[in-house]
């Protein structure tokens, strides 16, 4: 219910009943509430029961649903949304300026004449709008696209996936029997119009209270892209003694699907159900057998793509050590592959393995000197070293000002107590990062610190469950790392 204005407030002595769904309506658009966001009611509502708080009882109308809907011109979307979708063929006023002009032909009629027939009886008729590329649908796809549904005499859409702002996404052969015939015809890309009659759309139901029964309907139909499931489908139906029996050129085709299933996940931004795919295809080749050194080269083609892609997806999903996993046998198909090389230095760079991560940046470089997300990565890299550097600086000179104030002539341990306030605004601060980092192993500190900074970091990760230990050949360098459990086992 809208709100009366504040003024009117202060001059009403009672609240009044309101009886009638017209004394809701305002005078002016500015305050005006489309229908899509009111129902009818059975009764009214008698306001005094809201403002004495004890509540009130409705019920809404179902039987006036469909009237009030269709109410100054079925509102189901923002007006300036639909106006962009309007199409004026459908209307006796539309553009029509060919010499196929006849007053007494109504809009779709006339706009037939200009469609293929694609049945035969001229139940589904198609007009190309814009032209696809590549292959046309094949059977057992799943088609992602936009569409716009028009009745004659009216040149709003009563139906539209583009004023959702989303596209639809189904299995051809669950679609409506014209738009399976129609959508069939279709290549990526392609834009086009589907007159279709009754038979081949709603039938004698239609779809009220938008589509009335036996009505004749126009489609505009823009595929953005398919994936051919069939491969697939057909596959998760196997038996595990079929799947074993399959050809390589089956499992090809079924690792392409599930490829090709992937990216449409990732360009939907389903990152985790984007490499589920790629992880699934992945596991599929790995294990086939080969016969020849051409099914092998096929087989490393399609598997340096799944990947690349896993890895990409995993450095999103900050799943580093899956991210080298993936990385590094893309690299045992490629050396020189600069998309693996960048990944894999972006990992190091988020375990904070500095070194490892410029060694791959730098031979990325190496192979394609021109390569922007490099260069970038590597400014990025030197960014962060610098931060590390300052952090690492500020840290061992609180530690050093902690062990002045102490008697240098003394050489016993200092206790946690000795140095908390100093230590643990920093150094309590990184091996808790450390800690709750699933993706770092260790974090790692100078030879050079005396006895009783060592004594204080192994005293402070100990209490934090962390294993501290001395690294062999570089001076008994201190570093800090995880109890070894299930979850850090290497991934087979």
């Amino acid at each position: 219910m809208a709100e009366s204005r504040e003024e009117e407030h202060e001059e009403m002595d009672a609240p009044e009943v309101i009886d009638r769904l017209e004394d809701l309506a305002l005078s002016g658009r500015e305050g005006y509430v489309p229908n899509r966001y009111t129902v009818p009611l059975r009764q009214g509502i008698d306001i005094n029961d809201l403002v004495q708080g004890d509540g009130t009882m409705f019920e809404t109308d179902l039987d006036s649903m469909a009237a009030f809907e269709d109410e100054e011109g079925s509102q189901y979307f923002d007006s300036e949304d639909v106006f962009q979708q309007l199409n004026y063929e459908c209307n006796d006023f539309g553009d029509d300026s060919g010499s196929d002009r006849d007053d007494d032909v109504t809009p779709f009629r006339r706009l037939a004449r200009r469609m293929e027939d694609l049945t035969g009886d001229r139940g589904v008729l198609k007009q190309i709008v814009r032209q696809g590329t590549g292959p046309v649908v094949p059977q057992g796809a799943t088609v992602r696209y936009h569409y716009n549904g028009y009745l004659e005499f009216n040149d709003e859409p009563f139906d539209s996936s583009r004023l959702r702002g989303r596209p639809d996404v189904g299995k051809l052969e669950e679609l409506l029997p014209g738009w399976y015939i129609g959508v069939s015809t279709m290549r990526r890309g392609e834009k086009s119009k589907f007159l279709l009659s009754p038979e081949y759309a709603f039938k004698d139901l239609g779809s009220p209270p938008r589509v009335p029964p036996s009505a004749t309907v126009l489609f505009e139909v823009e595929l953005l892209s398919y994936i051919d499931h069939k491969a697939a489908d057909d596959y998760d139906a196997f038996t595990e003694e079929e799947r074993k029996q399959a050809t390589f050129e089956q499992l090809l085709k079924v690792a392409n699907a599930e490829r090709e299933a992937g990216n449409d996940f990732y360009k939907r931004k389903q990152v985790s159900r984007a490499v589920s795919k790629y992880i699934k295809a992945i596991k599929i080749l790995e294990n086939s057998n080969l016969q020849n050194a051409d099914q092998e080269r096929w087989m490393n083609e399609v598997l340096l793509k799944l990947y690349l892609n896993a890895a990409h997806c995993y450095l999103e999903l900050v799943e580093v050590k899956k991210v080298l996993t993936y990385a590094r046998k893309a690299l045992a198909i490629d050396p020189k592959n600069t998309k693996a090389l960048y990944r894999m230095g972006k990992a190091y760079m988020k375990q904070g393995e500095f070194d490892s991560a410029r060694d791959k940046f730098k031979k990325a470089q190496y192979y394609e000197p021109s390569n922007k997300p490099v260069k970038d990565a590597l400014v990025e890299l030197d960014k962060k070293v610098s931060q590390f550097k300052a952090l690492e600086k500020q840290t061992y000179a609180r530690m050093f000002s902690a062990t002045k104030k102490g008697d240098k002539n003394d050489k016993t341990v200092p206790t946690s107590v000795d140095l908390a306030e100093e230590k643990r605004e920093v150094l309590v601060k990184r091996l808790r990062e450390f800690k709750e980092d699933k993706s770092a192993k260790e974090i790692c500190f100078p030879a050079t610190l005396t006895q009783q900074e060592k004594a204080c970091i192994k005293q402070t990760a100990q209490e934090m469950g962390l294993k501290v230990e001395g690294r062999e050949g570089t001076n008994k360098e201190l570093r800090a790392i995880k109890e070894f459990n299930d979850e850090d086992a290497p991934s087979r």
